[in-house]
């Protein structure tokens, strides 16, 4: 399964770092430093959103809000663009659940999944691998990405349905 990163600041370049302990990543930011950083340590750069689309079944980011999630997603040259069925979109973002589940529905449209897994632990807590991971999935989705998830920290939680992890992000804050 290849994976694809968007969104590679303080949290996502984290996160990324980590994902890359165990498997080949494809990274995409508007900030070249910050790609930079990820390719030092082993990531593939991407020109853009849509490429990771097109290259990976599952496409992880960590936005600023769940506004920037839409526009990757549905931006004319976003995920959109390139996601075939059967791909898995994880929005990592601390992000609004009503928004999330208004986005995986309309990708469902498509036969594309998403789910949410917003962290808490700050930077520091995913450079050690030991942030909370809070996902909001379907049983079969959740089981589709823990493995990878869990590459990131072993503290994963299955929250319910998706945006439930963005609810219990909301509570834990």
């Amino acid at each position: 399964m290849k994976t694809g990163y968007i969104g590679l600041g303080n949290m996502g370049g984290a996160l990324a770092r980590r994902l890359l302990l165990s498997q080949e990543l494809t990274v995409f930011d508007l900030n070249p430093a910050a790609v930079a950083t990820c390719v030092a340590a082993g990531a593939t750069a991407a020109n853009g959103v849509r490429a990771i689309a097109e290259g990976c079944e599952t496409v992880m980011m960590c936005l600023p809000t769940s506004a920037e999630v839409r526009s990757v997603i549905f931006d004319p040259d976003g995920l959109c663009a390139g996601l075939r069925p059967g791909s898995l979109v994880v929005d990592m973002t601390t992000g609004d659940p009503k928004a999330t589940r208004e986005m995986a529905a309309l990708l469902a449209d498509d036969g594309i999944e998403m789910i949410d897994a917003p962290v808490s632990g700050g930077p520091q807590g995913a450079d050690a691998g030991t942030i909370a991971i809070m996902v909001g999935a379907s049983k079969t989705q959740y089981a589709r990405i823990c493995t990878t998830l869990t590459t990131i920290s072993p503290n994963v939680f299955h929250a319910g349905e998706v945006g439930s992890g963005h609810v219990m992000k909301v509570v834990n804050n």
